[in-house]
């Protein structure tokens, strides 16, 4: 990816901890399996640590819960790997709906 004539070149946006069946009602907080994972996958993007991203079934707390299957997490590494290697990374907070559902976006470059 890298960087444009202008600035960054690379944004992701993503639904993290898709696993609705703990969705809470509106104003409740949620179950914390959710959470969790999105606090280790805003630190692992950020710290650049592409072996956690890449292996996040077992580095990542209730990975399995939060993506009982890969699609919704996959372009995460994806695009932190297109991106340039230690570009700095901005995350944009999508905060949580239901408690389970993130819609983070991150910003490499």
């Amino acid at each position: 990816m890298g960087r444009g004539r202008d600035g960054p070149a690379g944004v992701y946006g993503r639904v993290s901890a898709a696993g609705i069946c703990g969705a809470a009602g509106e104003g409740d907080a949620g179950p914390t399996y959710a959470s969790e994972f999105v606090d280790w996958a805003r630190s692992a993007v950020t710290n650049h640590d592409e072996n956690a991203l890449a292996n996040y079934i077992d580095s990542a707390p209730h990975a399995r819960r939060a993506h009982p299957t890969p699609d919704h997490y996959l372009p995460l590494p994806f695009a932190f790997g297109a991106a340039d290697s230690g570009a700095p990374v901005r995350v944009i907070d999508g905060e949580m709906t239901f408690g389970v559902l993130a819609m983070d976006a991150y910003l490499f470059g």
